[in-house]
C-alpha cells in the first residue's frame, strides 16, 4: 500500500524516464528545417527496436526514417506502430546487418532489447547482472550495408543510428565503401568500454575505423554501473555509451551546400553550435538563409558581467549539491539522467 501510493506521489527517476541526452539543447529552431531546399532527412536506424529517436524528434516531420531490427516480429510490430508517429516517411526491414552476405547465429536474450550476435560476457555476467542470458537463438540470413548500397537500397543517408548489442563495428566493416561514397553526415553508435557479450569489439575499435574514414568525436554519452556484489555508494564502472561521431573539417570542406545545409541543422540539434557556425561562415551563399544567420546573430555574443556574476553564484550552489549528492544512488547512471561522476 505505502509503496504503491509512494509511487503515484514521486515522479519516476530521471535516469528511467531515458531523456535524450540533448536535451538541454533542444530548440524549437529545427522547426524551421529548409525541407525545400535540403529534401528530407534520411536516416537509418539499425537495431530499431522501440523506434527510439529522441535526439532527433524535431525532425519527424521532415524525416525519411529507414529501420532495420533482426528480429522479425519486432519489425513487423515497428512497420504499423512507425506509420502512425508522423514521419515524411518510413521504411522497416527485417535483415540482421553485418559485415558480410551469410548465415549468422542471432541470440535472442531474455531481455530482448540486449539480443546480440555475441553470447554474453560471463565476466560481466558475474560482476554486474546474474540475468543477463540467452533465451534462445536463430540462424539468420545477414546482408551488409555496402551491398545494400550497391543494390541501390539505401542512397543517400544523411545519418546513422546504431544499436546492436556489440556488433556496431562488425556492420562498420561492412560498410567501408558506403561510408567513403555517401557523405554520411553523423554515425550515432552505441558503444561498450567493458565487454558485456564475450569476444566483442570495443569504443577503440569503432573510434578507429571512423577517424579513418575522416569522422571525429562530436559527444558521449556515458553509463556507469556498480558490481552487483556491493550494495552502497560508488562511482561505478564504465560499461558503455552512445558516440556521436560527425565528418571532419576536411570532408565536410568537400559537402554540397545542401549537405552542409543539414549538417548545420543536426549539428545545432545535438548542440554543436559553434562547428555549425563555422560552417555557416565557410558558406557565402548561406547569407541567403536568414533564418540561419538571425539564430546565430541571435546565440553568438558573450553573456554580460551581470548575467556571469549570477551564473558563477548559481554554479557554485549547483556545485555544492552534486558533491553532497555524489551519485542517482542507483546501481547503474547516465549522463542522459545525472551530468556529473
Amino acid at each position: 500500500m505505502i509503496k504503491t501510493a509512494l509511487k503515484r506521489l514521486l515522479p519516476s527517476h530521471p535516469y528511467s524516464a531515458i531523456h535524450p541526452y540533448n536535451l538541454l539543447w533542444k530548440s524549437s529552431f529545427i522547426k524551421t528545417y529548409p525541407y525545400d531546399k535540403t529534401g528530407a532527412l534520411q536516416v537509418i536506424d539499425i537495431g530499431g527496436r522501440g523506434g527510439s529517436l529522441e535526439e532527433l524528434e524535431g525532425f519527424r516531420e521532415h524525416m525519411h526514417y529507414i529501420s532495420f531490427d533482426a528480429d522479425a516480429e519486432e519489425a513487423e510490430r515497428l512497420s504499423v506502430s512507425l506509420v502512425k508517429e508522423g514521419f515524411n516517411k518510413v521504411n522497416v526491414y527485417p535483415y540482421l546487418i553485418h559485415e558480410k552476405k551469410g548465415l549468422i547465429n542471432f541470440n535472442l536474450y531474455k531481455n530482448r532489447a540486449e539480443s546480440s550476435m555475441y553470447g554474453p560476457n560471463p565476466v560481466y555476467r558475474d560482476n554486474f547482472r546474474s540475468d543477463f542470458a540467452i533465451d534462445k537463438s536463430l540462424s539468420l540470413e545477414a546482408v551488409s550495408l555496402d551491398e545494400l548500397y550497391a543494390a541501390d537500397k539505401i542512397t543517400d543517408v544523411d545519418l546513422i543510428k546504431l544499436d546492436t548489442q556489440g556488433s556496431e563495428f562488425n556492420i562498420l566493416q561492412g560498410a567501408v565503401h558506403f561510408l567513403d561514397s555517401a557523405d554520411i553526415l553523423m554515425i550515432e553508435s552505441e558503444t561498450e568500454f567493458y565487454p558485456m557479450y564475450k569476444d566483442q569489439p570495443l569504443y577503440h575499435d569503432i573510434a578507429a575505423l571512423l577517424h579513418q574514414k575522416g569522422y571525429m568525436l562530436l559527444f558521449l554519452n556515458r553509463v556507469y554501473a556498480n558490481r552487483s556484489a556491493y550494495k552502497g555508494i560508488s562511482r561505478g564502472q564504465l560499461i558503455f555509451g552512445d558516440a556521436l561521431f560527425g565528418l571532419n573539417e576536411e570532408r565536410t570542406q568537400q559537402l554540397s551546400s545542401s549537405k552542409k545545409l543539414k549538417y548545420i541543422y543536426l549539428l545545432i540539434n545535438y548542440g554543436c553550435i559553434d562547428y555549425a557556425y563555422q560552417i555557416f561562415q565557410s558558406m557565402p551563399s548561406f547569407n541567403d538563409l536568414p533564418f540561419l544567420a538571425n539564430y546565430f546573430r541571435k546565440y553568438n555574443r558573450k553573456d554580460g558581467k551581470l548575467r556571469k556574476a549570477v551564473g558563477y553564484f548559481i554554479d557554485n550552489i549547483l556545485f555544492k549539491l552534486l558533491i553532497w549528492r555524489k551519485t542517482n544512488r542507483m546501481s547503474v547512471d547516465s549522463d542522459r539522467s545525472y551530468p556529473v561522476r
